[in-house]
């Protein structure tokens, strides 16, 4: 089911070469982990750039309940 919340990156861990795992508290659900898939091209380096620590961002995810990584 897509979501559509608010929430700050608390902390980023690269998982391989193309995605990366975001810790995130978000408005509905509060602390909560999802998978970041991040193009690592110097085209799209601005989605890099959002997943900052600290920032505050805008996102829809496929929420799954039972699950405990939820992708963006």
């Amino acid at each position: 089911m897509l979501q559509k919340t608010v929430g700050i990156v608390l902390h980023v861990l690269k998982y391989n070469d193309s995605s990366n795992i975001v810790d995130m508290y978000t408005e509905h659900s509060g602390r909560t982990s999802y998978l970041v898939t991040v193009p690592r091209s110097r085209k799209n380096a601005l989605k890099s750039v959002l997943f900052q620590p600290l920032a505050m961002i805008e996102f829809d995810s496929d929420w799954r309940p039972g699950s405990s990584l939820h992708r963006i």
